[in-house]
Parts: structure tokens; sequence; C-alpha cells
């Protein structure tokens, strides 16, 4: 079942609906996770790890607003990385499975946002010029995950706007859940062995095979 979200700064009214934890719902997921597209970015974006340890899916949800829903406060998905990390560590994919258009709450952000070296203020004082990410149906838009940003308000009379995010972290950070303990392993058999390492299966650890 999709979540209904409580009001909070993120979600200002419960409207939005949630579903995590996608590969565990269905094996079409899977060829998200290590989609080539993503594959050929994320190692560029993120750098190298200490021993070439693979990259981490932080997680892999979707997103829906409704008509009415209101816009989402502004944030970076990386505002939970205490003190502030000032170099690209999170990498975003937003899949619109909808088109993105100032009607329908295309995501909204902040240009440059993440080059300024801080968390935005969640307090109201500060109003931010966000900029709503165009995009049709069937794109994919890839952001740093310092990046000012939020779903926008969806002013549609009878549109809905559908997507799936998926997040890659460096292999030290913390993904949304321990993967390999919460899938359900038949979800997950046909998996590739690249899409299984990201998951989390792998058994290398600080240059140590350790199976």
């Amino acid at each position: 079942k999709a979540g209904q979200i409580k009001e909070s700064y993120t979600d200002r009214d419960n409207t939005n609906r949630r579903l995590n934890v996608l590969m565990d719902r269905h094996e079409c997921f899977l060829d998200l996770i290590d989609h080539p597209m993503v594959m050929e970015i994320a190692p560029w974006f993120l750098g190298e790890s200490y021993l070439n340890e693979s990259f981490l899916l932080h997680g892999l949800s979707a997103n829906v607003t409704y008509p009415g829903c209101k816009d989402m406060g502004v944030h970076g998905d990386t505002d939970n990385l205490l003190p502030h990390i000032n170099v690209p560590v999170h990498l975003r994919v937003i899949w619109c499975i909808d088109d993105f258009d100032e009607e329908v709450g295309a995501t909204r952000v902040v240009p440059k946002s993440h080059l300024l070296g801080k968390y935005p203020e969640k307090d109201g004082s500060v109003k931010y010029e966000t900029l709503a990410a165009v995009a049709p149906a069937g794109s994919a838009l890839i952001y740093d995950g310092r990046l000012y940003h939020g779903t926008g308000a969806n002013n549609s009379k009878d549109r809905q706007r559908a997507a799936i995010i998926s997040g890659y972290i460096q292999p030290w950070m913390r993904p949304l859940a321990c993967y390999p303990m919460i899938l359900n392993p038949e979800a997950i058999a046909g998996a590739s062995e690249r899409c299984r390492e990201i998951l989390g299966y792998g058994t290398v650890h600080l240059g140590f095979d350790q199976p």
C-alpha cells in the first residue's frame, strides 16, 4: 500500500503518496537500480571509493502527487549529514513517469545551490527562488543530493504526477535500510551481480573478501 504522509516540513499535507523499497514489490524495478545510464554516471559523480568498493543504493521509491497537493519545503537530500559535507556524495535520479510541468507540480530546484556550502534554512526565514524542472514522461532528472529542491504544488484539476526516485551513495554512508536484511530473496532472485552489489550483498569490505 502507498504510505499516507503526515504533515511535515517536506510534505505539507497528506495528499502525497509514497511507495518505498520498490525492488521488493516487483522485479521490474531491479532494472532501474543498475540502469546502464546510471552505471556510467555514478562512478564519475561519486568518485573513487576505498579499495574500489561498490557504491550503494540509498533508496528506491515512488512519489505521486495528486490535484491539490501542496508544495514541498525546500530541502537537500544530504541535510542529515552532520557536519556539512561539501563534496558530491549522493547522486539522485528522478525517473519521470508522467510529464513534469509547472501545473502538475514538477520538482522545483534552486540553481547552483549545491555549491553554497551550507544546508537550506527550514524555519521560514529565507524565501528561495526556485525553477521548475520541466521534463516529458520517460525522462530522467539527475542531480547532486546537496541541491536545494522540493516537489511543486499540483495545481491541476485532474492530473497526477508520478515519479520514481533513486539515490546512490559512497559505501561508507548508510542507506535508508539494510536491504539484505529486509528484501524478500524471491524478489531479487533475478538481480544481476552488479545490482546485488549495489544493494549491499557484496562481500568485499576494506579490501578483504569476507563471504
